[in-house]
C-alpha cells in the first residue's frame, strides 16, 4: 500500500470512527458529508478511493438513521451505477461495497420509505447471487437479505427457497481449502477440485489412500470463505427469526447445520452456529 493509499485509508477509518460515536449527532453534518462523500465517489481517481467513500457513507446512513432519507435519491443515483458493475475485479469490489451500504439503509431508513425499494434489492441480490465466484460477494448479498427480512420480509416471502437453499450450499462448500502435507515435496492441491474431479471414482488401493490421509498436516481455509460461512449462518438465524411461518420448512435443516459447525475451528464460523 502506498503512503498516499494508507493515509486515505486512515482519514476514512477516521471519519467512520467519527460517525459512530457522533449517532443522530451527526445530522447537522449531513449536508457536507453526503455531498463530499458522493464526490468522491463519482469521481475518485482510484477503486480504492471510491471504496472507501462508499463504505463511509453507510457509516453515515448508520449513525444518521431515518435523517438520511431526504439525501437518499443523490446517493442511490451515485451507488446504482456500483450495483450493476460488471464482474471484473474493480467492479466486484465496489459492487461488493456498495450491496455492503445498501444494507445498512434496509435496516435504517424504515419500512415506509425502504418497502418500495425492497422488491428490487431482493432481485439484485438473487441476480448477482446467480453468478457471483467472489466469497465477499456471496456474504454481502447474503447480509442484504438478512437485513432486508428486518424490514420488509414479505419482499423475501417469493423467492425464500433459493437463498437458503444457497446458503446450505455456501455451509457444504469446500471451496477455498487447501491441504497441507507433512512431506513438503508433495504438492498442495486444492480439496474442492479433488472432490470434484474423485466423484464417481473408487480407488484400487484403500491402504495407499489411508497413507495419503496420514500424510495430511493440516487444512488451511482463506479468510474469505471464512466470514462467507459465517455471515451465511448469521443470515439464516436472522431469516428464522424474521420470517415466521415461512421459515418452518427450514428450520430443522438450519439447526442441524448449526450443530454441525458448532465445533468448526474457526471462530467466525462458530459464533455464527450459535446465534
Amino acid at each position: 500500500m502506498s503512503t498516499q493509499s494508507g493515509a486515505l485509508t486512515r482519514t476514512y477509518y477516521a471519519l467512520e470512527s467519527f460517525c459512530e460515536n457522533m449517532g443522530e449527532n451527526i445530522v447537522p453534518y449531513l449536508p457536507d458529508l453526503v455531498e463530499k462523500l458522493v464526490v468522491m465517489i463519482a469521481h475518485s481517481p482510484t477503486v480504492h478511493g471510491k471504496e472507501l467513500a462508499i463504505s463511509a457513507l453507510g457509516a453515515v446512513s448508520n449513525a444518521a438513521e431515518e435523517a438520511i432519507v431526504p439525501f437518499l435519491g443523490q446517493i442511490m443515483e451515485h451507488l446504482k451505477v456500483y450495483l450493476t458493475a460488471p464482474d471484473t475485479e474493480d467492479g466486484i469490489t465496489l459492487k461488493t461495497q456498495a450491496i455492503d451500504t445498501l444494507s445498512v439503509f434496509a435496516r435504517k431508513i424504515g419500512k415506509d420509505t425502504f418497502s418500495p425499494m425492497a422488491g428490487e434489492c431482493v432481485q439484485l441480490g438473487i441476480a448477482n447471487l446467480a453468478s457471483a465466484d467472489d466469497p465477499d460477494l456471496r456474504r454481502c448479498i447474503y447480509s442484504l437479505f438478512a437485513a432486508i427480512s428486518s424490514t420488509c420480509p414479505e419482499a423475501l416471502y417469493p423467492c425464500l427457497d433459493p437463498i437458503v437453499k444457497k446458503m446450505f450450499e455456501t455451509l457444504d462448500s469446500t471451496e477455498g481449502m487447501t491441504t497441507e502435507y507433512k512431506n513438503d515435496s508433495i504438492p498442495r492441491f486444492d480439496l474442492d477440485d479433488s472432490i470434484e474431479e474423485g466423484k464417481g471414482e473408487e480407488s484400487d488401493d484403500e491402504d495407499e489412500v489411508l497413507g495419503d490421509y496420514e500424510n495430511i498436516e493440516g487444512i488451511t481455509v482463506e479468510n474469505g470463505y471464512l466470514e462467507e460461512k459465517g455471515d451465511a449462518l448469521s443470515s439464516l438465524c436472522e431469516l428464522a427469526d424474521n420470517m415466521a411461518t415461512h421459515f418452518v420448512p427450514y428450520y430443522e435443516e438450519t439447526f442441524g447445520y448449526g450443530l454441525k459447525l458448532v465445533d468448526y475451528t474457526a471462530p467466525l464460523v462458530r459464533r455464527g452456529s450459535i446465534l
